[in-house]
Order: C-alpha cells, then structure tokens, then sequence
C-alpha cells in the first residue's frame, strides 16, 4: 500500500460517506499498525490492543465500530481461534478513486467552478436525504453513537418495532439523558419494565415508543417497581377436590355399598 495515497482516498471517501468518529480513529489505528508491519495482507492484533489504542472500554462499543468499518467494505476481519488474535485485512481505498495524489491535485486545480457547483449540490442533496437518520442538529458520534445504536436496537428486538438508530426524535431524547448521566443499563431496565407493563394493554401497547420512554418521564419509569407478569386466572374448578379422588378407592366404597344394601334386604 502506498500510505500517502491511501491517506488521501480515506479523506476524500469520508466526504460523501457517514462514518462515526470512533470508527475512523479504528481505521486510523489499524491503517498505522498495517504500516508498522510493512504492509502484510493480514496482521493479528487482539481486541484489548485495539480497544486501548481508540481509548474505548466497552468491548460491545468496540465490535460496533468495528462493525461499520466492515460494512463500509474498509476492512476484512476474521475471527481468531481460542487462544490465537484476529486477523484483518485492511482493502485499498483506491479502487473507488482509482487516482494518484498528482493526478487528485492536477484534477482539482484544472475543474471549472461549474463542475464544483454540481458536486456541492449533490453533496449536500445527499445530507438531506440523509436526516431522517441523522439529527443534524446534534449528529452522534463517538462512543455516543454506539450507545445509541445499542439502545434502539435492543427497543427494537424486545418489542417488536422497527425504528431506526439514529432517528431525529429518538436521538434528541436518548442524548438527552445521556447528558444526565444516564448509562447503557438504565435504558434496558426502562424497556424492559415498560414492556412487560404494557404490552399486554392494547390501550398501552401504542406508548411504547422511545420518545416516550426515554423522554421526561424516564426517571420515574427508571424507579419504579418491576412489573409483574399478568397471573392466570384460576377456573370456577380449580380446586375441585373431586379430582385428586382415587377411583380404586370409590370403587370398593361402591361394593361396600352394595353388600350393605344387599344384607338390609336379605
């Protein structure tokens, strides 16, 4: 690899691609280690070495922005054997730009302003399309986002929704709680008391809903007592002793009965 070129495309793939903070410094990170090995196709580098070089120490934050980076197609990871690092594969960024450094610098001084007109309308059409996922107001980033991300998530599997991660109103009020102090475990513990509150009410069932949890009601709903599940209730039958009689046992009463009868009459 060619560490200036590659440098460059990184900068210049970032212009028209979302990726968090946290994420990019991981690139980063990988990229120099890649370096200091003199460019192997797979380098082995454990979790805690790389967790301690992005200065991150949630594990789950971790494999979330290592995530984005293997969905952007950046790298190529595979899972080490017991006792043995990953490996990663760092994939050149040139195949998107396919340019030199002189041919960026030749090509950038040579456009005409109505070439850099069309390509900041286009860049900026595409954050609009982009803020029904992104606050633009308060975007997420670093650490924040992957709790964010997390935290919907988990909404989204314990009932049964769909919404997205970095939603507009989702965002405004799960930051907003961030910023009290609020950690990771305090949202599932409001999920989760709520969901087993109200998912059996259909005249509750539509409240469930992150503005709504995590909104400002989220400490009282963080306090409270954990609901209880709906107890069964019990038939008119239940406890009909009637049904635990042994019927060996009725039917030698019924023969004592009968010869009773039978030596009254005789």
């Amino acid at each position: 690899m060619d560490f200036i070129r590659e440098s460059v495309a990184f900068d210049q793939w970032l212009r028209t691609n979302f990726l968090p903070p946290a994420s990019q410094l991981l690139w980063y990170k990988l990229f120099m280690l890649s370096n200091g090995a003199g460019w192997p196709e797979w380098f082995v580098v454990q979790n805690l070495d790389l967790m301690a070089l992005v200065q991150l120490k949630n594990e789950k934050i971790f494999v979330e922005c290592r995530k984005k980076l293997l969905e952007a197609g950046l790298i190529t990871y595979e899972k080490g054997k017991k006792g043995s690092p990953n490996r990663y594969k760092l994939n050149s960024l040139l195949r998107y730009t396919g340019k030199t450094t002189v041919q960026t610098t030749v090509q950038t001084t040579v456009q005409t302003p109505v070439k850099t007109t069309a390509q900041t309308t286009d860049y900026y059409k595409r954050k609009e399309n982009e803020k029904e996922n992104i606050n633009p107001l308060n975007p997420p980033s670093g650490e924040s986002a992957c709790v964010i991300r997390e935290i919907i998530e988990y909404f989204n599997k314990r009932c049964k929704t769909e919404y997205k991660p970095y939603g507009k109103s989702s965002t405004r009020h799960i930051n907003a709680r961030l910023n009290e102090g609020y950690k990771l475990a305090d949202f599932i513990a409001v999920v989760d008391k709520k969901a087993l509150e109200w998912e059996t009410r259909p005249d509750m069932v539509k409240f469930l809903r992150p503005e709504t949890l995590f909104g400002a009601k989220f400490e009282g709903y963080l306090n409270q007592p954990d609901a209880k599940p709906p107890t069964p209730q019990k038939s008119k039958f239940a406890d009909y002793k009637g049904r635990d009689w042994d019927f060996a046992e009725l039917e030698r009463m019924a023969e004592e009965y009968a010869e009773r009868q039978a030596i009254g009459n005789s």
